[in-house]
């Protein structure tokens, strides 16, 4: 992420940012390990109970914004069948016909449930 950020913010005199999430999955032990940078945090669906939960860790600061920053590795165990799901910000600020958000609620209250 370090890196990332340092060549996306390499002549980059307008200041812009972007918000990332990286993860790596190790298939075999269900390890995931993901770093959050400015992005919304992932969240996983346990489909025996159709939770939706979101997955903790640190959400540092946005891509470009500052050199050298150090951004945290946080880790969860997945178990079998879980499902990650990660929106961006486009997605929790969209506006509905109202003007209101469609927000981090109904993000999660949209994923299917089991039967």
């Amino acid at each position: 992420m370090r890196e990332a950020n340092t060549e996306m913010g390499r002549d980059n005199p307008e200041a812009f940012f972007v918000t990332l999430v990286a993860a790596v999955l190790d298939v075999n032990t269900g390890q995931l390990w993901y770093c959050s940078a400015g992005h919304e945090a992932p969240w996983v669906v346990r489909p025996e109970t159709g939770h939706v939960d979101r997955l903790e860790g640190e959400s540092a600061r946005r891509s470009c914004v500052l050199d050298d920053f150090t951004y945290e590795t946080a880790v969860a165990q997945l178990r079998s069948g879980d499902t990650v799901l990660m929106v961006t910000d486009g997605v929790t600020e969209a506006l509905d016909p109202g003007g209101g958000l469609f927000g981090t609620t109904r993000v999660t209250a949209s994923w299917p449930r089991p039967r």
